[in-house]
């Protein structure tokens, strides 16, 4: 992808705390699918499956009713512009952070 764009993605998640769920550090494997809208480009979607390493900051601490939790993805893609039938898995990795609010 280049450029900047918006996105919407539903998804799901298995994770393991290294520790006990107080712990911050954990790893897990996720899946999701969304869209995603460029200036100028067609509407892109995409299916992403991979594992993914993160560091969940607890914020109620403060006050704040939330987890901040930033991440990093080692995954697969397959999307509209390059579907399975022509080209294979594509490598992916995403820097992220989640927010979570409660």
């Amino acid at each position: 992808m280049e450029g900047f764009g918006f996105g919407l993605e539903a998804g799901v998640e298995a994770r393991k705390y290294f520790l006990d769920y107080r712990s911050k550090l954990f790893f897990g494997g996720y899946g999701g699918y969304g869209f995603l809208w460029q200036e100028g480009q067609d509407e892109l979607r995409a299916l992403s499956l991979g594992v993914k390493l993160g560091w969940r900051e607890d914020l109620h601490r403060y006050e704040l009713p939330l987890d901040l939790e930033p991440y990093l993805c080692l995954g697969f893609m397959v999307d509209s512009r390059n579907p399975l039938t022509t080209i294979p898995l594509r490598p992916v990795i995403y820097l992220g952070m989640k927010a979570g609010i409660f």
